[in-house]
């Protein structure tokens, strides 16, 4: 990767991880019971399921924490070109949104799991009925999900890669 691929690629991670970070401590602030899925086994068990207005708006946001990713990573793939001033092979597009995507997924792992879930726990993240659970210092479950993000992230950036290759071909 060149240092204008990869310099390309943290922009968009940042950006990335930017938006998401505002996306997800919003709806928290909003609704905390829109991440009851991201919570760990033992808290969503004390909480129990979500209310029927949760499962309808935990679709809303779903569907706008992936325009964001998808936006994001679209925009990193097409403009890569302009950045290196060359046409950008499909590998070398797949590393670039698949760094960007990285760095994001970083972003929450670190900061919002571990930073704000399990040091410093501000109380629009401790659902009710759960506080003290132990399931708010479990490492562990927060690394899985973080590996589980970077398969599926992988998977993320071949589609967008080769969605955007297609589109960059046809621009000429």
């Amino acid at each position: 990767m060149s240092l204008a691929a990869l310099i390309h690629s943290l922009n968009y991670g940042g950006i990335l991880s930017g938006l998401l970070f505002l996306f997800i401590i919003g709806g928290m602030l909003y609704n905390p019971e829109l991440w009851l899925n991201d919570y760990p086994p033992d808290i969503r068990q004390m909480y129990g399921p979500p209310g029927e207005k949760t499962v309808r708006q935990r679709k809303w946001f779903g569907i706008g924490m992936l325009l964001i990713m998808i936006g994001a990573l679209f925009a990193a793939a097409l403009t890569l070109p302009s950045a290196i001033g060359s046409r950008p092979t499909f590998l070398g597009t797949v590393r670039v949104a698949y760094v960007a995507f990285l760095i994001s997924s970083l972003m929450d792992f670190l900061v919002i799991d571990l930073l704000l879930g399990m040091v410093i726990r501000p109380r629009f993240m401790i659902l009710k009925g759960t506080e003290g659970a132990a399931g708010y210092r479990n490492v562990k479950f927060h690394l899985d999900a973080f590996l589980r993000r970077a398969f599926s992230g992988a998977v993320l950036s071949l589609i967008i890669t080769a969605v955007a290759q297609g589109i960059l071909l046809l621009r000429g």
